[in-house]
Formats: structure tokens, C-alpha cells, sequence
């Protein structure tokens, strides 16, 4: 007879052939609740997406006036409109296609898959591009940082962003964390294998410290050399640079804006740097994961494309040349995107990881 101090018998645990059918079961509930948490919690993100999308899409994302004139203002597509007119269809073409078509069939794309339970390789193989080119979509945001934080100060009196570009920028946010959620509910790109490296990982840890250095030198050199077709431009200071530009919005209480370009274009950057470097000494799946998971948010090469469309622009409109800091940046960001293609491309000839049934 059991005494009143003594223990709770535990109850019996099932031995022998059903042993491991029955961890097996426990297992697979608790993955299906797993998952069905994560379905969730991904159409919430998607669904926020689209209502801040479709609220940025109708806001004024910019405002300048110029010392004599009226003050004009645009919206995303405003400023696609106006582009189209003025005669600069590619700029106009690249803008709506990133802006408007890709976040719209991105999300489209993504609401569609999040209530399934298997798909098929090539949906697979679009949700990883997806996940990877998402922050293109972000290059609007970063010609008006240029205009407002370096641009317009040279040709207009007053200029600054409004709403509807911050609100632009977090249902883009919010795409990209969604499109992360949905590759992980479907273990899409999120392998945590061991993997031998396609190139080794010496080769890929110098690119990524020749990226590094690159980008050293881009942020202490001038992108653009303007020369304003006013006497004014005698006086002003018409080399721009990506440091001295973080400054002046900051200055301006263009804090978010300036938070953008300092993290997505600087810090992010010399993070996914550094973990490529680390690569080559520490062979973890954990480094190698975070490095991509980085270069998901590392923005350089979305900030060359917005250079060279604002610079076809500018081009137009007064003497602007491309500086050495243009170019420092360009080189900084082919190594930088070659070596993120090696890394990813390590899935390819690693061990093959099974994955786990999501129904």
C-alpha cells in the first residue's frame, strides 16, 4: 500500500514496438500545432502588408518648393507619372515595376501559398527568389532619401518626405518578414546541415573582406559632383557623399529616413561582411545562415540602382557626374552579391536535408 509521503507513481510508459510509434505521434502533434501557429501568424503579417500597401500607394511620399513656385508634392505613383512625362521610361518602367507590380504579385503570391500544406519545386524555387529580391522592392524609398537628404537642398528651399513613403517602406518590411515566415513554414532555404562548400571557404571569406575594404573606401568618397544651372551654385556645396547625406537628414528631422540608409545601405552591410569573413574560420551552419539571413536586409546594391536612376535624372536637369564613390560602391557591391551567391550555392552540393511533412 502506497504510504502519504511517498511519490506520485508516474504512468506507465508504453515499451517495446509501440514505443517509438507513440513518440513518433506525440512528435507530429506537436509539429502540426507548430505549424499551424506559424500559418497564422504569416497571414497576419500578410495581411498587414496589404493594407499598408494599399494605404501607401494613395499617400504623398515627397514635397519640395522651390525659392520661386508653388509647392508640389507626389505619390508613388505621382512620382511614376511624372518620370513616364518627363520622358525617362526606363526610370519610370523600373520604379512601377518595383514598386507597384512586384509588391502586389509578391503578396498575391504569398496568400496563396500560406493555407496550403505541400507545394510543388517550383513554387518552392519562386519563394526563394522571392525571399531573396524582396528589398528591391525598397528602391523608391532610397531615390527620396537621396532627393531630400542631398538632391533637392542644392535646387529647391524646402523639401522632406511625408507619410506615405514611411508607410510604403513598412508594408515592404512587413513582406519581406512575411515571405521569411512562409519559407520557413514550407523549409524553404532554412537548412541547418552541415554543408561542404562549393568554393572554399578561404576564397569566400576574401571576398567578403575585399567587400569590406571596398565599401571603406566608398563611404569616404563622393558619389555625385552637381553643378546647380544657377549662380547660386558658385556657393554651394555640390559633392555629395553617402555620410555627410546621413548627417543632413538627420539634421533635418528626417530620422527615419536617415535610420534607412545608415542601416540597410552601412550596418547591415558590414555585418553580412563580417560573417562572411568569419565564414572561413569558424565553418558553422549557424554563421552561414545568419550570413544570408543578412543579406536578405543588406541594401547596397538596391542604393547602386537608386544612384543610377536618380543620376539619369539629374542628368537632365543640370551637369551631373558619377564620382569615384559611385564606383567604389558599384565594385563593393558585385563582390558583396557574388559572394552571398557562393554561400547559397553551398545548398546545392551539401548533404540533401530531409524535410519534414507539413500536413
Amino acid at each position: 500500500m502506497q504510504s502519504e509521503n511517498s511519490s506520485p507513481i508516474p504512468p506507465p510508459q508504453p515499451e517495446g514496438p509501440f514505443a517509438d510509434s507513440h513518440r513518433q505521434a506525440a512528435n507530429g502533434l506537436g509539429a502540426q500545432r507548430k505549424d499551424a501557429l506559424l500559418r497564422v501568424i504569416a497571414a497576419l503579417f500578410i495581411l498587414a502588408s496589404v493594407v499598408t500597401l494599399g494605404i501607401a500607394l494613395t499617400r504623398p511620399t515627397v514635397f519640395f518648393k522651390g525659392a520661386r513656385g508653388p509647392e508640389e508634392i507626389y505619390s508613388i505613383y505621382g512620382g511614376v507619372k511624372s518620370l513616364w512625362q518627363d520622358g525617362n521610361l526606363t526610370s519610370a518602367t523600373i520604379v512601377f515595376v518595383f514598386s507597384i507590380v512586384f509588391p502586389a504579385g509578391k503578396l498575391l503570391f504569398l496568400a496563396w501559398l500560406c493555407p496550403r500544406h505541400r507545394i510543388g519545386g517550383v513554387s518552392q524555387r519562386v519563394l526563394r527568389v522571392l525571399t531573396i529580391i524582396g528589398k528591391w522592392s525598397l528602391v523608391d524609398v532610397f531615390i527620396i532619401a537621396l532627393f531630400v537628404g542631398s538632391l533637392l537642398p542644392v535646387f529647391y528651399a524646402r523639401s522632406a518626405s511625408r507619410s506615405g513613403i514611411h508607410t510604403f517602406a513598412l508594408a515592404i518590411f512587413l513582406s519581406m518578414i512575411a515571405a521569411r515566415l512562409v519559407s520557413r513554414l514550407f523549409h524553404v532555404g532554412g537548412s541547418r546541415q552541415p554543408m561542404r562548400a562549393g568554393v572554399g571557404f578561404r576564397v569566400r571569406g576574401a571576398l567578403s573582406l575585399v567587400s569590406l575594404v571596398l565599401l571603406g573606401v566608398a563611404l569616404s568618397e563622393f558619389y555625385y559632383r552637381i553643378r546647380p544651372p544657377s549662380l547660386l551654385g558658385a556657393f554651394t556645396k555640390d559633392e555629395i557623399a553617402l555620410l555627410p547625406s546621413i548627417g543632413h537628414l538627420w539634421n533635418e528631422g528626417e530620422v527615419r529616413m536617415a535610420i534607412y540608409v545608415a542601416l540597410f545601405i552601412v550596418s547591415v552591410p558590414l555585418i553580412r561582411g563580417l560573417l562572411g569573413v568569419l565564414l572561413a574560420f569558424v565553418r558553422r551552419s549557424w554563421v552561414r545562415r545568419w550570413a544570408n539571413r543578412m543579406d536578405e536586409w543588406a541594401m547596397l546594391d538596391v542604393f547602386i540602382l537608386a544612384l543610377a536612376l536618380v543620376y539619369d535624372k539629374l542628368s537632365e536637369l543640370t551637369n551631373t557626374s558619377l564620382q569615384s564613390g559611385f564606383w567604389w560602391l558599384l565594385a563593393a557591391g558585385l563582390v558583396a552579391e557574388l559572394d552571398a551567391f557562393l554561400i547559397r550555392a553551398d545548398r546545392a552540393v551539401g548533404r540533401p536535408t530531409p524535410e519534414p511533412s507539413s500536413s
